[in-house]
């Protein structure tokens, strides 16, 4: 009887007509009869199919994104019926599609996918809402790329709303998209949410704002946040000189901040899903910084976009040079944003840029590959999760760090020696680029970069910093803006970073020590027991910090180290 009534209300969603020229629409009906289970029932129709056999596949990437998914793993219950409700044989050849065979020129497809991690690639269906990424939820069809769309959603209680980019109808529960590719990258939020809106713009150029936030907290602590937007909005349109012209005249902030929440945040065209487990009466200042990150987008690999992006391939993982620029210059922009917006002082945005300027001097990664070699490892390190170990905290520097810690060096060497600046550069792209949605590729912010400064500078950099290993000098460009590089702890022994588990018989390494440090030179290594320092017994961080403490910089002590083959005694040099 339960699959009976579901097939009944997935029928019910497709009863509106849609009047449309040229090739009929694909019409998707998504409802939710076993919402308490984390289930979402789909039905598709594809209409007008001239091909012997329909292939209907599931993505295995997701815009924003860069590794595979498999979403596939999540569906189930899959049958296909002609335009007369007979059913039709399907059979697979692989792990993501189903091919529908015997077919009268009409296919309608129904299933059923589970859905229970709430983040900004995955989907998540509950008693309290249905937060839906599309290319984990719908399925779409070969030669069918190019049709334009209509969604029909069905909520299971009456006081939930959708929020999303879709173009909206007069149906406040039919959304339409132009072709695939936009229904993909247009996440929607079903639930009972709190909705603010606000305008800038005037006559033709106005646009709406739109914050649809599923949140566990007080409307005062939502209206601060809300005004706190509004400053970064402006701000970060100030960069450019504008904002886009965003497609059907609104963008939204989809917002998720729940216990249950897995957490991450995704950029889309008109829209971002922002998604975490905390909350605004304890972490308004982080969740801000991760707004201004996603909003910065719009204009940073939405349509200042890089070449490699496009098309975005939905069946494949997405191999990008450029991720150094789109997400590493974004990293930094949010951190100055912030600072411009006021939210954040100056001894904040200091210690913000301390993070990247960190991790580019003092890692080892560089010696293995510059910022497009670590954009190029996004499909291995994009939230990957493998079986096996890896060497990443040797051989691997993120992109967002890595182009973040460009990004500063860029701007500190236009303003000492150009008279110019970051913005100045960034609004050049987007007048060449972003405004008309060309994408370019490194040479053309070359050509840019050259055109804010000098062709030899923007040669040299390029060739140093991006296309090179070379490491800025950090600490004579800042020290030049008036901030100075320190050691954080210089009157302190350091053996090096690592992961510790702490036990009785020691403390056993669970990371991979870095190149370097003295654990690492040592041949202290992951799942080794570090059993005494100094003849202290290593059993809890405080054990640990006593015998570093008798220790200063620069020092030797001896070490008992448990490994595969017994108890090694080595030697630490301390830095």
């Amino acid at each position: 009887m339960r699959c009976c009534r579901a097939t009944v209300a997935a029928l019910c969603l497709l009863s509106v007509a849609t009047a449309v020229l040229g090739e009929a629409p694909v019409r998707y009906g998504i409802s939710f009869p076993n919402h308490l289970h984390h289930e979402a029932s789909v039905e598709v129709v594809f209409s007008e199919v001239s091909d012997s056999t329909l292939d209907v596949r599931m993505s295995r990437s997701s815009p924003g994104r860069y590794r595979l998914h498999e979403f596939a793993r999540n569906v189930y219950s899959f049958r296909a019926f002609d335009g007369g409700g007979r059913e039709l044989e399907v059979s697979r050849s692989d792990p993501h599609g189903w091919q529908v065979s015997g077919h009268d020129g009409t296919v309608r497809v129904t299933y059923r996918v589970f859905g229970d991690y709430m983040s900004g690639t995955y989907s998540a269906v509950d008693e309290t809402h249905a937060h839906l990424n599309p290319p984990s939820v719908l399925a779409w069809a070969r030669g069918f790329e190019d049709r334009s769309v209509q969604v029909k959603l069905l909520p299971p209680e009456a006081s939930w709303r959708v929020a999303t980019q879709l173009q909206p109808t007069d149906d406040p529960l039919v959304f339409l998209a132009p072709d695939l590719a936009y229904l993909l990258d247009s996440p929607i939020e079903v639930s009972d949410h709190r909705l603010r809106e606000w305008k800038t713009g005037t006559g033709a150029a106005e646009q709406t704002f739109r914050m649809a936030i599923h949140h566990l907290g007080t409307d005062p602590q939502l209206d601060l946040y809300v005004e706190q937007t509004k400053l970064l909005v402006e701000e970060s349109a100030a960069v450019f000189g504008e904002f886009p012209r965003f497609d059907f005249g609104s963008y939204t902030f989809l917002v998720d901040y729940l216990p249950w929440a897995a957490g991450d945040a995704m950029e889309h065209r008109n829209s971002t899903f922002l998604v975490s487990s905390s909350d605004l009466a304890r972490n308004a200042n982080g969740l801000i910084a991760t707004l201004a990150h996603e909003f910065f987008h719009v204009w940073n690999v939405e349509r200042i976009r890089p070449r490699s992006l496009e098309p975005f391939d939905f069946d494949g993982a997405t191999f990008s040079d450029d991720l150094w620029f789109a997400e590493g210059f974004t990293n930094y922009y949010d951190g100055l944003l912030l600072m411009r917006s006021g939210i954040l002082n100056l001894e904040g945005w200091a210690l913000d840029l301390s993070v990247a300027v960190d991790r580019i001097v003092n890692s080892s990664a560089t010696r293995y590959g510059s910022a497009i070699d670590m954009s190029r490892q996004a499909i291995f390190r994009d939230r990957g999760q493998w079986a096996d170990p890896q060497n990443s905290a040797n051989t691997y520097l993120h992109y967002y760090y890595y182009g973040e810690a460009i990004a500063l060096a860029l701007d500190l060497e236009l303003r000492s020696g150009f008279d110019s600046d970051l913005d100045r550069f960034m609004r050049l792209l987007w007048e060449r680029f972003g405004r008309d949605e060309v994408s370019y590729a490194l040479p053309d912010l070359e050509r840019t970069l050259a055109d804010v400064s000098d062709e030899h500078f923007a040669e040299s950099f390029v060739g140093r910093y991006i296309e090179g290993r070379e490491t800025a000098d950090y600490k004579q460009l800042l020290l030049a803006a008036g901030f100075v590089v320190r050691a954080e702890r210089p009157a302190e022994a350091w053996i090096g970073n690592a992961t510790l588990v702490f036990g009785r018989d020691g403390a056993r390494l669970s990371s991979a020590t870095r190149e370097g440090s003295p654990l690492h030179e040592a041949g202290v290594d992951r799942g080794d027991l570090l059993v005494k320092i100094g003849g202290r017994k290593i059993r809890d961080p405080k054990s640990l910090k006593r015998a570093l403490g008798s220790l200063a910089p620069g020092s030797e002590v001896r070490a008992i180290v448990e490994k595969h083959d017994g108890r090694w005694t080595v030697v630490l040099r301390t830095v």
